[in-house]
């Protein structure tokens, strides 16, 4: 049952600086994919996440449309918590041994902050909700090794728009067909 089950997803896992992913595919058809990305950008920011991968364009490039929904968990200097959603487009060459690839996507996080106002008299909480806008890219190369999948990456995420990012760069191994 293991062997089968292992049969249909594809996994990979990304390690760099300073984003870690492991993403898990399980093949619907030839268009439909599900999806599980668990994204660590440091110790202190998770971002899990499940989505659903159409392929729009299934020629010698494939493109498809991404629609992830998930959340943020940071406990840093500045605490946020809470609900994410993303869309990205996705190119990657489908033939040869060679393989690049690009990204580029769009995300809305939401999060509630809790203020602490003190006034003369009295000292009172409000919550008020603020958003997160991200704009999640990135380019690199895979290298097809029989079934398995070694690449490089660069990763060019805007978090938190119009602040700048700093880029990061990862290694890449995978196993199975749809790793993108």
């Amino acid at each position: 049952m293991s062997s089968l089950l292992l049969s249909v997803l594809s996994m990979r896992m990304d390690v760099g600086y300073p984003w870690e992913r492991l993403y898990v595919d399980w093949q619907v058809s030839e268009k439909v994919s599900f999806f599980g990305l668990y994204e660590q950008p440091s110790l202190s920011r998770i971002q899990p996440c499940a989505g659903l991968s159409l392929v729009w364009i299934d020629r010698a490039w494939d493109v498809s449309g991404e629609l992830m929904i998930g959340s943020v968990v940071q406990n840093a200097q500045i605490v946020k918590k809470g609900p994410s959603a993303e869309m990205r487009i996705t190119a990657t060459k489908s033939q040869g041994t060679i393989r690049p690839w690009t990204y580029l996507g769009m995300k809305e996080s939401l999060f509630i902050d809790k203020w602490i106002i003190e006034g003369s008299s009295d000292t009172r909480e409000e919550l008020v909700l603020n958003r997160e806008s991200t704009l999640p890219g990135a380019v690199g190369i895979d290298f097809i090794i029989q079934d398995w999948t070694v690449g490089v990456g660069m990763d060019l995420p805007w978090i938190d728009v119009p602040t700048p990012s700093i880029p990061g760069i990862h290694l890449s191994v995978g196993k199975g067909v749809n790793i993108r």
